[in-house]
């Protein structure tokens, strides 16, 4: 990694882009399946501020996790 405009001494601005999509915490995550095939997060927006970022592997690792729980009972 260089110094420079091409590297760590750039904003954070230059680095930022427009692949997530606000939602509100109450929103069903299934209602995004195709922001997640277009490779976006979720940011969850709650009362005028971010409250938590939603990945496609976060959605993934939840129903794994909670799949494994409901087959233990």
């Amino acid at each position: 990694i260089k110094e420079g405009e091409a590297g760590l001494d750039m904003t954070v601005g230059h680095v930022a882009n427009d692949s997530y999509e606000l939602v509100d915490p109450d929103a069903p995550v299934g209602l995004f399946q195709h922001i997640f095939s277009q490779n976006k997060v979720l940011v969850v927006w709650e009362r005028g501020q971010v409250s938590g970022l939603i990945t496609k592997i976060d959605v993934i690792d939840y129903l794994a996790h909670h799949q494994n729980t409901n087959q233990a009972l």
